[in-house]
């Protein structure tokens, strides 16, 4: 992970003109820095072949994918496998070790090196490496990068993301060194929001997965409804932590983030105007609720916190009419709505699932698979925590005794998902 952490250290306005030049999808070809790309049907991938090293390439289909070869004047060859597993003979000889904090199968025999690394599902081979060229070819696999392509993402969990101001949006992947960067355009395709939950990643000294770190403290601690705790770390960047739980020395950063939230991208997400257009389009029935940016948008403005009691209780409504109606990619990715809109409106919303019980089982599933994903190394005490937040805003004894209904039945069903 040395190039990106390097990178952001020495001059973070690279660390930007290095992933836009990444998206570009400029043909690399014939590049002096010996770069090559291949286009696979789910990503590009980007290898750094050293000056010196003379190669022909060729791909092949198999049954289930296929295979890209570079094979070398001196007999060695890199070999990169886009498609089902396959067990290759030189597997046999190949023992698990650690390159750069991340895990090889290397081996050797008769003098020669071989190496196997897999990245996002994708298996690099290098064989017959002598001991002359192994440094270049270990170079190589060091700096491999992969773009994940944008055809493959849904609003669902572990496809889309959630950026500041509670919206889940498409997201582009790309892989440096096995560390996955997610990355958010706008729409005049400028940088909105990154994002990394990998200790590789490093941002002035800040890594995902550190205790609160001793330069952090002191700063100001802010939070943000629906996105979480974060503190600034410099310039645009953050680090983040739960978004749900408050901080402590010993809490671990979760993310690092960059995301300008004075940009004109995060201040259209809330302008008048786009509320307005918003809800038109909706009662026009000018989309479907589905799994669309339409319905996201509808979603991240309904989950807003509005002050005034009928937009307030229109937002209520519209919300549990989706509740009650969602299926597929749509459903899964509800959860983190569902808390954001009794996070906002705790007695209006227990008020309707006590009234309703076809949408109070809806939101015991959409609370519990939020937890499931979001939440499987605090499990239970996570639940709690949520539910006692809430329980404190209640106003009757009415809706109190429906939350503590509510969450036995949430934990039973996190226990059955999680089975």
């Amino acid at each position: 992970m040395h190039i990106i952490s390097s990178i952001i250290m020495k001059n973070i306005n690279r660390f930007y003109l290095f992933i836009i030049l990444i998206f570009s999808c400029i043909s690399l070809k014939g590049n002096p820095n010996k770069q090559d790309t291949i286009n696979s049907l789910y990503s590009t991938i980007v290898l750094e072949i050293p000056d010196g090293l003379l190669y022909k390439k060729t791909t092949e289909n198999y049954s289930e994918g296929r295979f890209h070869v570079y094979n070398f004047q001196d007999q060695s060859y890199i070999m990169i496998i886009d498609g089902a597993l396959l067990k290759l003979e030189i597997d046999s000889i190949l023992s698990i070790n650690n390159i750069k904090d991340k895990p090889s199968y290397i081996g050797s025999k008769n003098n020669k090196h071989y190496r196997k690394d897999i990245i996002s599902d994708i298996i690099f081979y290098y064989a017959n490496v002598s001991d002359k060229h192994k440094p270049a070819f270990d170079e190589i696999f060091n700096n491999i990068i992969i773009h994940k392509k944008q055809n493959s993402t849904s609003h669902s969990n572990g496809y889309g993301i959630l950026i500041p101001y509670d919206r889940l949006v498409k997201r582009d992947v790309i892989y440096v060194d096995s560390c996955e960067i997610n990355v958010v355009h706008s729409e005049d395709n400028s940088i909105e929001y990154i994002s990394c939950n990998d200790s590789s990643f490093c941002v002035e000294g800040i890594r995902p997965g550190a205790k609160f770190p001793d330069k952090l403290k002191g700063k100001e601690l802010e939070y943000l409804r629906g996105w979480g705790y974060y503190v600034n770390i410099t310039g645009n960047w953050y680090a983040g932590f739960d978004y749900n739980i408050e901080p402590t020395d010993t809490s671990k950063v979760l993310f690092v983030f960059w995301f300008n939230f004075n940009s004109k991208h995060a201040i259209k997400r809330m302008s008048t105007h786009e509320k307005d257009r918003i809800l038109e389009r909706y009662y026009n029935k000018t989309f479907v609720i589905a799994d669309n940016d339409e319905t996201f948008d509808l979603l991240m403005l309904l989950t807003s916190s509005f002050t005034n009691e009928n937009e307030v209780n229109n937002a209520i409504n519209i919300f549990c009419e989706i509740c009650k109606n969602a299926d597929g990619a749509l459903a899964e990715a509800l959860g983190i709505y569902a808390i954001i809109m009794i996070e906002n409106y705790p007695n209006q919303m227990i008020s309707k699932i006590t009234e309703d019980k076809e949408l109070q089982s809806q939101y015991i599933h959409y609370i519990a698979t939020h937890f499931y994903y979001n939440h499987t190394t605090a499990g239970a005490s996570a639940v709690d925590d949520f539910f006692k937040k809430i329980g404190n805003a209640l106003d009757s004894q009415t809706k109190i005794n429906t939350l503590s209904n509510l969450k036995p039945r949430v934990k039973e069903l996190l226990i059955t998902i999680s089975d």
